[in-house]
């Protein structure tokens, strides 16, 4: 069929028809039409109107014999047709011949096609090529990955006029100027209020305004964005989370390290491809491991000392490394890498909502969030956060044990639920505020019936197996912390300031801080017998140790600023020299405490003479305690087994200052021998000198305790010997039988307290670097399996610690065993 056999159509027809006559002139007129219609487009910017069309005739000859001419077309039409062509090219067309002529029109049936649907979004964070699947069903991607495939609809936004763009520029301007004076109006505010407080909270604010530089737009304004905004290698990544391997809180129960890095390793080590709460997790964890990473991006290019190459893995680092390590903490906030990890764990914290939403994720990283931020002595809600979330799985647990079995119910978890509850009450003794922890809430997570002081002494003094060291360790724990709680609430607290002081609670106390201390060296005593018996225990048995050594004499130096405090306010000035009795103090007033039994105090209003008789025999029993404790706990930092353990800075490391204040005050007055006083300063300084390689220390008391060790030994090298009461703390003179200071000199046989517990000196333990784990109940030399007299937990019946329990079991047996 040709062009020319067709019947001559007049033009003007021709083009009303919206279908051709022909499938070649069907091409023809399209290709034409397309032509003229982006001539039109581009005309268009240059004619501000177009006239009407107007009908024009074209002879049958020009248009057998050329092609329509582009004048010809009206404007009007030529805007049809073009719309006609362009939107008749995209649907697929099905023409038909009519049977009857060749030559007559066509039919035109035009399908339409049915839009892709969006990529899902695991393929769209991926960028790669998706195959959504119809009826909910999943993608071939996802379903290879084994991956859930969802599909988050997007809204295309309606493409706005140019008015109405600079209309909405010239708002966000206004915005962002009135924003940026919102935010100096603020700092301003904030400024002016730490003026109050300073400089409790100078460093705090400081630091707030660096990590505010991070992201460079006033905190109003900014967007509420849950996806992380700060992008690492994936290298950086595996090796931040091998290093927060070698922190204590990797072995916290609460802590899911082990899942969380096997997922985030399925994801190619993509944060935001995990679930919110996982995210958020993943972001404390690296916040929290670049505080003790040797990465060159963390803590600078600088080359470290040849000593300091695999630190993580080096044991006792306060023995190995003789470096100061205080220049890499300096290095290390210089960077600022840091402060940028812990600002983009804080801004997805908040922007996920963790802290009211019960998750073991969630409860993780509001512990991680409050170590990181406890070092700059200012109240945060994470710990609160996670003392309630804790509390919260712990209450789930207990009506279905099967949910969170991983978290509670073995011996293993409450001996690690013992530390972390009583390293919170130690913090809290150091911030003046109470633990967020109550006892209700211990005995519910650690799932003991707790053995007395006495009890205690008297078990320890007939030996034991592991496991029943290990049910010893969680009730000591428990006394610490019950201790802390009653020093805090009952005799300084914020309730009891002002109010007259209970003589018999302080006696009482100070009582129990020195049986606590004989319930120590028995445990320590223990535990080097069970550590050289079983070489598997070599590294657990000697880390708990340490941990009851941290609560005691952490404990014991709180005491005794509290009663140095009281003494104060009672017009006691002479706290060194006290004359009573006739006669200069060369003892840990025996007599003098002993004589207290017999004084009435009535109503507690006393005068500045009859405090001083009270309170300064206490006083200098405790001071004496307090000696002991400040040479155990520099022993406790020599000894030390991993450098990252100085991460808990207000327990191992953030309070070295109180001690290295108290031993410096002790040496002075000449209450400490400066032999003893030498060696104490030399093991705490060591300690500051490697606590900095984890926080930046501005301090100068290494420089301070140089000067005054320098002093001490010229002092010494002076004397022959040192004067009398001096020789009261030396351990060449070990007058250590702690029951003579005992308030009561004729223990009470209901009490338990055995007086004859002979006191020893501290036994020196090898660490080996390994993770904890508490073994099953074993039998040792000489002692049966099981618990021994008095310590039984729970009866065996249905005792979750015991080996053999099952979750089943005590989802019908829970009531029992958490009513004993």
């Amino acid at each position: 069929m040709s062009y020319c056999s067709q019947t001559v159509v007049p033009d003007v027809t021709r083009r009303r028809m919206l279908v051709p006559t022909s499938i070649s002139e069907f091409a023809y007129a399209s290709q034409v039409e397309l032509t003229d219609s982006l001539a039109t487009v581009s005309r268009s910017g240059r004619e501000r109107k177009t006239k009407r069309h107007t009908h024009h005739t074209c002879s049958s000859s020009s248009l057998s014999s050329s092609k329509p001419s582009r004048q010809a077309i009206p404007r009007k039409r030529q805007g049809q047709i073009k719309f006609s062509a362009l939107s008749d090219s995209t649907p697929f067309l099905a023409s038909t011949m009519s049977p009857e002529s060749s030559t007559g029109p066509l039919e035109i049936t035009i399908q339409p096609r049915f839009k892709k649907p969006p990529a899902c979004d695991y393929c769209r964070t991926r960028r790669v090529l998706c195959h959504p699947q119809s009826e909910g069903r999943s993608c071939p991607r996802c379903l290879e990955k084994g991956v859930k495939c969802t599909t988050t609809p997007s809204v295309r936004k309606k493409r706005r006029r140019q008015r109405e763009t600079l209309a909405a520029k010239k708002v966000d301007e206004a915005g962002t100027s009135q924003g940026q004076e919102l935010a100096a109006s603020r700092a301003l505010t904030v400024t002016t209020s730490a003026a109050q407080y300073a400089p409790r909270i100078t460093h705090m604010l400081a630091t707030c305004a660096d990590l505010n530089d991070v992201y460079r737009r006033p905190i109003a304004f900014a967007p509420a964005c849950s996806r992380p905004q700060l992008q690492l290698p994936k290298r950086l990544m595996e090796d931040l989370f091998n290093d927060f391997f070698h922190t204590p809180y990797s072995i916290y129960p609460i802590m899911p390290y082990d899942k969380v890095r096997v997922r985030l390793a399925g994801c190619s080590w993509q944060p935001s491809s995990l679930s919110p709460q996982e995210c958020v997790l993943v972001h404390c964890i690296l916040a929290l491991a670049s505080t003790v990473s040797t990465d060159p991006l963390i803590i600078g290019p600088e080359p470290l000392p040849a000593e300091c190459i695999n630190i993580l893995t080096i044991l006792n680092p306060v023995k190995s490394i003789k470096s100061d390590l205080r220049e890499i903490g300096r290095r290390r906030e210089n960077v600022g890498l840091c402060h940028q990890l812990r600002a983009e764990a804080l801004r997805l914290a908040q922007n996920e909502g963790i802290l009211v939403w019960v998750s073991p994720e969630n409860a993780a990283s509001c512990c991680l969030l409050d170590t990181l931020l406890s070092q700059y002595d200012c109240p945060n809600s994470y710990g609160a956060a996670f003392a309630w979330q804790a509390r919260r799985l712990a209450e789930s647990w207990y009506q279905q044990p099967q949910l969170y079995n991983w978290i509670f119910g073995t011996l293993d978890c409450s001996t690690k639920w013992a530390a972390v509850l009583m390293f919170d009450v130690l913090e809290g003794l150091h911030s003046d505020r109470s633990s967020a922890f109550l006892t209700p809430d211990e005995q519910l997570i650690c799932g003991h019936d707790q053995l007395s002081l006495e009890n205690l002494a008297s078990l320890l003094s007939q030996g034991c197996n592991s496991w029943q060291f290990y049910g010893y360790y969680i009730s000591i724990t428990f006394q610490i912390t019950r201790l802390a709680r009653e020093v805090y609430e009952r005799i300084r607290g914020p309730y009891t300031r002002g109010r007259p002081y209970d003589l018999q609670l302080i006696k009482h106390c100070t009582a129990s801080l020195h049986l606590l201390h004989d319930v120590y060296n028995a445990l320590h005593k223990q535990g080097v017998l069970l550590a050289s018996q079983n070489q598997s225990q070599n590294f657990t048995i000697p880390a708990f140790v340490r941990a009851v050594s941290i609560g005691w004499t952490n404990l014991t130096l709180h005491f005794y600023k509290t009663m140095k405090e009281m003494l104060a306010e009672s017009s006691v000035t002479d706290l060194y020299y006290t004359t009573t009795s006739g006669g200069l103090w060369h003892g840990p007033g025996i007599d003098i405490i002993d004589g207290l039994d017999g004084l009435k105090p009535g109503t507690y209003s006393y005068s500045s003479s009859l405090a001083e008789l009270e309170l300064t025999p206490i006083f200098l029993a405790v001071r004496t305690l307090t000696c002991k404790a400040a040479i155990d706990h520099s022993e406790m930092i020599e000894d030390i087994y991993s450098i990252a353990r100085f991460t808990q800075t207000k327990i191992v490391g953030g309070d070295l200052k109180r001690w290295v204040e108290f031993v410096i005050d002790m040496t002075d007055s000449g209450v400490m021998s400066a032999s003893e006083g030498i060696q104490t300063l030399e093991r705490l300084r060591d300690g500051l000198k490697i606590a900095g390689f984890t926080w930046r220390t501005d301090t100068d008391l290494v420089e301070v305790i140089d000067s005054h060790v320098s002093a001490l030994t010229d002092s010494s090298s002076a004397s022959a010997q040192d004067p009398p009461h001096m020789h009261i703390f030396t351990l060449d003179n070990p007058d250590l039988n702690y029951h003579h200071t005992h308030l009561n000199p004729h223990p009470d046989p209901a009490m338990g307290y055995d007086p004859d517990i002979d006191s020893f000196r501290n036994l020196e333990i090898n660490s080996i670097s390994g993770h904890m784990h508490v073994p099953p109940p074993q039998a040792s030399a000489g002692v049966p399996p099981g618990p021994g007299p008095g310590i039984s937990p729970y009866d065996h019946d249905h005792d979750p610690l015991a080996s053999g329990y099952t979750y089943t079991y005590a989802s019908t047996h829970s009531s029992d065993f958490f009513k004993s």
